[in-house]
């Protein structure tokens, strides 16, 4: 949904904002959110996954979702606050596949370097606070209905849970 003439139309306008994130091995999602409607049922003003390409090493992955991050930063300012879902690991048998397979410790790699860009406005949000064990597409239906939008799309997993943050953040999810 970002792109860079979209992030250089923002910085005219926006003074003050907020993000959300959602980390993740084979994409990072963002959501920014206006600061001056933070307290509002509105949807954020700006969405994007910044999405390395599969076949590269983790580190390169990594350097591709802080070095995305740093020019949204770079081109906006930094953000009042940013909230950032915290990597858990749950009983299930996903939760020990992800495990066991080495995802779940790349995951906190990958947090734990975005995190390290925002230390000074950082919260981290825990999946079970905010969307517990739900299957993506309630997520995703429950979002559409608070915001009042039923054609409302966006192209990843990721960037549906960083508005799914931020709406919880909001205290409207």
């Amino acid at each position: 949904m970002g792109s860079y003439n979209e992030l250089r139309n923002l910085r005219r306008s926006l003074k003050h904002y907020r993000m959300t994130i959602d980390a993740g091995i084979t994409g990072t999602g963002i959501a920014l959110w206006e600061e001056a409607r933070w307290n509002l049922l509105s949807p954020p003003i700006y969405t994007e996954c910044f999405k390395p390409r599969a076949a590269v090493d983790e580190h390169i992955r990594l350097m591709f979702i802080v070095n995305s991050l740093q020019a949204v930063v770079q081109s906006l300012g930094t953000p009042r606050r940013v909230y950032i879902e915290r990597p858990d690991y749950f009983q299930s048998y996903k939760g020990q596949v992800s495990a066991a397979s080495g995802s779940l410790v790349i995951l906190c790699l990958t947090a734990g370097a975005i995190a390290g860009l925002f230390l000074d406005n950082l919260s981290w949000v825990t999946v079970n606070d905010w969307k517990g064990q739900l299957p993506k597409h309630i997520v995703q239906d429950r979002i559409k209905q608070k915001l009042g939008l039923r054609d409302l799309s966006y192209p990843t997993d990721h960037e549906w849970d960083a508005v799914g943050i931020g709406l919880y953040e909001k205290g409207f999810l």
